[in-house]
């Protein structure tokens, strides 16, 4: 063991080349995927509070003034109901 095969030994005129793969490659994905899925994960946080805030459900968007408990839409349980739905209910 440890001999070469004389056909996979490079004679003295053969330039050897080889492939590297540079650090920014990898460093690349690694870093710009976890930055996406936070940005994502803090964009629907954002959208779901901002829908349950105007009497929307926080899941589809459907208006629940005449259902505040469950949407109709998509069947989420809405816990907490809004100022606004409870004013717009009530009127």
């Amino acid at each position: 063991m440890g001999q070469f095969s004389p056909l996979l030994t490079p004679t003295p005129l053969q330039r050897v080349t080889y492939r590297t793969v540079k650090d920014s490659s990898l460093a690349l994905p690694l870093v710009v995927l976890p930055l996406l899925w936070l940005a994502d994960s803090i964009f629907r946080r954002r959208r779901q509070a901002a829908r349950k805030s105007v009497g929307l459900c926080p899941r589809c968007g459907y208006d629940l003034r005449a259902t505040p408990g469950r949407c109709p839409e998509c069947g989420t349980i809405v816990t907490t109901t809004s100022t606004c739905v409870a004013a717009c209910s009530t009127s």
